[in-house]
């Protein structure tokens, strides 16, 4: 007995309702990567704004170092969110192609 586990055996056993459930996990997982991103941003522009508060007093210089250390990680991590964002749409889109 000889079994067909070939991609037109599987094709016509796949559930569409997949795709679409797959492409809008896909857009919620994308909404929560921006969300995100919209958090680190606003934390990079309050910790360079806290930064530049103490650029004028030499003895917060210690501060003002991690403030801007700070900013940059959270602005990395927001940029590494977009990205996430972006490879999710990318994944949603392929999933509701599938779906038509």
């Amino acid at each position: 007995m000889e079994t067909d586990i070939g991609t037109t055996g599987l094709a016509a056993q796949e559930d569409p309702s997949t795709h679409t459930t797959t492409a809008s996990a896909f857009g919620d997982a994308a909404d929560n990567a921006r969300s995100s991103a919209t958090q680190f941003t606003e934390k990079e522009r309050n910790l360079r704004l806290q930064a530049g508060l103490l650029s004028d007093k030499p003895d917060m210089a210690e501060a003002q170092q991690r403030f801007s250390q700070e900013a940059t990680a959270a602005g990395e991590t927001a940029d590494l969110r977009t990205g996430m964002a972006a490879g999710y749409d990318a994944l949603g889109a392929v999933s509701r192609g599938k779906a038509s």
